[in-house]
């Protein structure tokens, strides 16, 4: 299979490339900063690139045509987005949804990955049928996020603390 990573040098995204590779499926990783030790990973390929430019990451699509894309991209930390809410947007929500018009263009499988944040945060073990609550600007955008993509078919949102 070929699986797209984007923000592919996080912990997360450096973990899923390691594995992925390591079972034989061919992986793309794309993230803003480039780290070196997924150059040992065989079936790895990385392209540096800012993922919020779209044109990039359709070329990208077109390049690899992923069969699978998994979104880990994010401005994760809350004081972050409350302090750059127009920057929380743009890569918890607009980076998301460019993406899955690029796997909806190419019949990809998408994963987006969100947070348990967007219940609020207060009491864990949410189920699917709580009803969200999101209390700031990160958890907002993540739930605007995930109206998008529960819109397709082929996709799944994991929520993490």
């Amino acid at each position: 299979m070929r699986i797209l990573i984007t923000g592919s040098n996080g912990y997360i995204g450096n973990v899923l490339s390691e594995y992925f590779s390591n079972k034989g499926h061919k992986v793309l990783g794309l993230d803003i900063a480039s780290i070196k030790i997924q150059k040992k990973y065989k079936n790895f390929k990385f392209i540096k690139c800012d993922v919020r430019k779209k044109e990039i990451v359709e070329k990208a699509f077109k390049d690899f045509k992923p069969e699978l894309i998994i979104d880990l991209i994010a401005l994760a930390g809350s004081v972050a987005c409350e302090k750059d809410p127009a920057l929380a947007k743009k890569l918890n929500y607009q980076t998301a949804v460019n993406l899955l018009e690029l796997s909806k263009k190419f019949s990809s499988k998408f994963i987006f990955l969100s947070s348990s944040y967007v219940f609020g945060g207060n009491s864990g073990n949410y189920s699917e049928g709580d009803l969200p609550k999101p209390s700031n600007t990160y958890a907002k955008t993540k739930l605007d996020a995930e109206k998008e993509i529960l819109k397709y078919e082929k996709s799944s949102i994991l929520r993490v603390d």
